[in-house]
């Protein structure tokens, strides 16, 4: 199952799909791909995967906590938010 870029959007709860975009260029949806016609397609379960970083990520800032997400030092993947 796919999703349009305007469906990540409301799904992520950003208000802006070129949002999407950008995190599409940082390579946040390894699992998409561009059609002929209908612009950008997403694997459901990239999104999902992108959702629950995005959601922990949430979680831990209004802890405070700003630690790395599993106590990784390595801070080659920089969070989306």
């Amino acid at each position: 199952m796919t999703m349009t870029t305007e469906e990540v959007a409301r799904y992520l709860g950003v208000t802006n799909p070129k949002t999407v975009k950008n995190w599409l260029e940082g390579g946040e949806f390894p699992m998409s791909y561009l059609t002929m016609n209908d612009g950008w397609r997403f694997d459901v379960r990239g999104v999902e995967e992108v959702k629950a970083r995005l959601d922990d990520l949430r979680d831990r800032n209004a802890r405070g906590d700003t630690s790395l997400p599993d106590g990784d030092d390595d801070d080659s993947h920089v969070p989306l938010l």
